[in-house]
């Protein structure tokens, strides 16, 4: 088998890759996947499909739900309004649920905060009587299953009204 070809290198992207040197066997580079599928390449073309896989990681990156607010370590107080927005392409889903969630705590905490179409960019939500502290995070995914999660905000801060 061609070992780069398409298959293999999805068979490789896939799954989870190690990469190890082994110096009695010379200078090659051993890449072996879940399914024990094994390639044995020179350094040459272990950069070449690097090179590759850092573009389709790339690609199936930018290609998703990416939530642009909250902001790392942003501090929202809470009993106000805050608006959580998100950037979409068309190919993702239509409608989607957002979730506050915490998995720092025990146990860990999610509360669903509404449904709503991927296409709308923003949500204002109503912070009244959440909880305060650190590590809470703004998740988008399947409105009726919290785990499965389509896109996750960084981690940011709720403080109390007065604080």
């Amino acid at each position: 088998m061609n070992p780069f070809s398409k298959k293999s290198l999805l068979s490789i992207f896939f799954s989870f890759v190690f990469v190890y040197f082994n110096p009695s066997i010379g200078e090659h580079l051993y890449l072996v996947s879940l399914n024990h599928f094994t390639h044995k390449l020179s350094f040459v073309s272990f950069k070449m499909m690097l090179s590759k896989l850092v573009l389709f990681a790339f690609i199936a990156y930018s290609m998703a739900i990416q939530i642009t607010n909250p902001t790392t370590f942003e501090q929202w107080k809470t009993g106000e309004d805050h608006t959580i927005t998100w950037n979409f392409v068309n190919t993702d889903k239509d409608i989607v649920g957002i979730y506050l969630s915490n998995y720092f705590r025990y146990p860990p905490f999610t509360k669903f905060l509404a449904t709503v179409s991927v296409s709308d960019g923003s949500y204002t939500t109503d912070t009244t009587n959440w909880p305060t502290g650190g590590g809470y995070r703004i998740n988008i995914g399947n409105p009726k299953h919290d785990e499965e999660i389509y896109a996750q905000s960084e981690e940011f801060i709720l403080t109390a009204p007065g604080a």
